[in-house]
């Protein structure tokens, strides 16, 4: 797949709009493990394309994505310093790496997940439907069966992610984190793009080194 174009399709996670400045309060610490598949179209081809990725998520500001088909690009960040890692495509090239630098730069799935935190309890524990009604960035609302919650975020929230709002799919009613399926990020008022099917997702006890990026030998370096 050319690089540019799978760089534009996957800009809404790894890199340029997510740079951006906010900070939440904290009460608990909401940490989890996660294997995607993302469905997206070829701009080359025209034809479905599957990304196959694992996500490591810690309150606050911490996230690691590793996509491990069809190409292998890592993004780490620890709230204040982050990589974007693309491996080469052929064995012996060089691969490169963007790292950024500044206070609070966060990813726009950080960001996300940061703001949703209040929302789920550590572990399987189901959703705090108390801190979706006072949530001053976003409105939640629940389809029939109660399976699907459509977020839409406040305005000062959007401007900030560049998002307009969220839609979370789980596997049953009463939902904890544990029982996503998917997740799909509105980019504008009517598209849903940035889809991610959850194969599995798991409470995870994150440590910092897992939000530290080793540079390979044999990469060039952007800062």
């Amino acid at each position: 797949m050319d690089w540019k174009n799978w760089k534009k399709l996957n800009i809404l996670v790894f890199y340029t709009l997510s740079l951006i400045p906010y900070s939440f309060g904290a009460p608990s610490k909401l940490q989890f493990k996660m294997d995607f598949v993302q469905t997206y179209q070829s701009k080359i081809s025209k034809k479905e394309k599957q990304s196959h990725g694992e996500l490591i998520y810690s309150y606050p500001k911490k996230i690691k994505i590793e996509m491990t088909s069809p190409d292998k690009i890592i993004f780490v960040s620890n709230g204040v310093k982050s990589w974007y890692y693309r491996s080469p495509f052929i064995e012996g090239e060089a691969g490169e790496v963007i790292i950024s630098r500044g206070n609070e730069q966060l990813n726009t799935l950080t960001v996300m997940f940061d703001a949703l935190n209040d929302l789920f309890t550590q572990g399987s524990g189901g959703l705090n439907q108390d801190a979706l009604k006072k949530s001053k960035l976003f409105q939640g609302e629940w389809n029939d069966n109660g399976t699907v919650l459509t977020l839409t975020f406040s305005k000062e929230f959007s401007d900030k992610i560049k998002l307009k709002g969220a839609l979370l799919r789980f596997q049953k009613n009463n939902p904890g984190l544990m029982d996503l399926t998917l997740l799909a990020l509105q980019t504008d008022e009517k598209n849903l793009q940035g889809e991610f099917r959850v194969k599995k997702i798991e409470s995870f006890s994150a440590n910092d080194s897992q939000f530290e990026f080793v540079i390979p030998k044999n990469t060039k370096i952007t800062e």
